[in-house]
């Protein structure tokens, strides 16, 4: 839920490095086999008036849209986001969308384009392309929903296993343009991936990981049975959580409740969370053997833990620290809770 502005790659032993780092060798492994090049399957379909299946001759547009993939090829694939939603209004103001995408269904000079760019044939199925980028970003929970794991393992000492999907925030149906685009390939829980629809979507009114962060405005709140200083441990081992303990997924600020609102209707975040009231009880129980005295004397013992945040880590069994949301899952929902509980700020 956080915004993506670094990562850690599992090879190279580069630590934390920029996105934008990978950029070039992202395009140079799009572009390692002569025959699969993209940019090389349109400009022979340009000269043969052929894309496939489909004959170009029909219409001039769609052999002015192929000069404009040609022409901004490099773009598409590494562009940042900006640019991208630059080449996507330059595409529609063209009427070269319509060429692509109408009535709610891909065209069939739609799905050819998507062919071209290969994402179905070679990068899902290709070790060098899914399964490095996977590697290279090392995203380990789901970006949108912070409650399931997106891990790449290896499998055996040649193979390996990208334990998640990738979704298109653009989507592919619409934009197979954009298919293959570094920052348009978001990896996510197959629950999340479905959940999302085909509808158009814009930086400003989505979360996008590469662009924005859901965590800065949004907030996971329990509300309990009675105030916390009220509760007798006894009384919160015998609460009943399903029926008494009430979870909701809110905007922190007036002006951000519409984003918030879309992402919580887009995944069921809210309704995802309802399932972890158990987790909500667990951190309250926590909350009362690990008070603020307690806490306290365990900081003063020399050498235990480095500060709060880490001896917090081990005492909820999560990650502490906002950038680390997308260590583990369900970090957002325990560092939220904590802040309410004043085990944290």
């Amino acid at each position: 839920m956080i915004k993506i502005s670094h990562i850690e790659p599992l090879e190279g032993n580069l630590g934390k490095v920029p996105i934008r780092k990978i950029r070039n060798d992202f395009f140079a492994r799009l572009n390692n086999n002569e025959n699969r090049k993209i940019i090389k399957i349109f400009k022979v379909a340009l000269k043969k008036k052929k894309l496939y299946g489909f004959n170009l001759n029909r219409k001039p547009e769609h052999r002015s849209f192929i000069k404009f993939i040609i022409k901004n090829y490099k773009k598409i694939l590494i562009g940042n986001l900006d640019l991208l939603e630059k080449i996507k209004k330059e595409i529609k103001n063209n009427g070269w969308q319509n060429l692509i995408f109408i009535n709610d269904s891909t065209t069939h000079f739609g799905d050819e384009v998507l062919k071209a760019f290969g994402y179905t044939k070679y990068f899902r199925s290709e070790q060098d392309r899914g399964i490095w980028l996977a590697k290279q970003l090392n995203i380990k929970a789901c970006p949108y929903c912070n409650a399931q794991y997106t891990l790449y393992v290896d499998v055996n000492d040649t193979e390996g296993l990208a334990n998640f999907q990738f979704d298109h925030f653009f989507p592919k149906d619409r934009y197979p343009y954009f298919s293959v685009s570094l920052y348009n390939l978001i990896p996510s829980c197959a629950n999340c991936n479905h959940s999302k629809s085909n509808n158009d979507v814009t930086l400003k009114n989505n979360y996008h990981p590469y662009y924005n962060s859901m965590a800065l405005v949004s907030e996971f709140y329990v509300k309990y049975p009675d105030e916390v200083e009220k509760l007798s441990l006894k009384s919160i081992q015998a609460m009943n959580y399903d029926n008494e303990i009430e979870v909701s997924f809110r905007s922190k600020y007036s002006e951000t409740t519409d984003f918030v609102n879309t992402h919580n209707n887009d995944f069921h975040i809210e309704s995802i969370y309802k399932r972890h009231k158990d987790i909500a009880h667990e951190i309250l129980v926590k909350s009362i053997l690990n008070n603020r005295y307690y806490q306290k004397s365990i900081l003063k013992i020399e050498g235990l833990f480095p500060d709060k945040h880490t001896m917090l880590k081990y005492i909820l069994g999560n990650y502490m620290r906002e950038d680390e949301i997308l260590k583990r899952p369900l970090a957002k929902f325990t560092q939220d809770i904590a802040r309410q509980l004043s085990l944290l700020k």
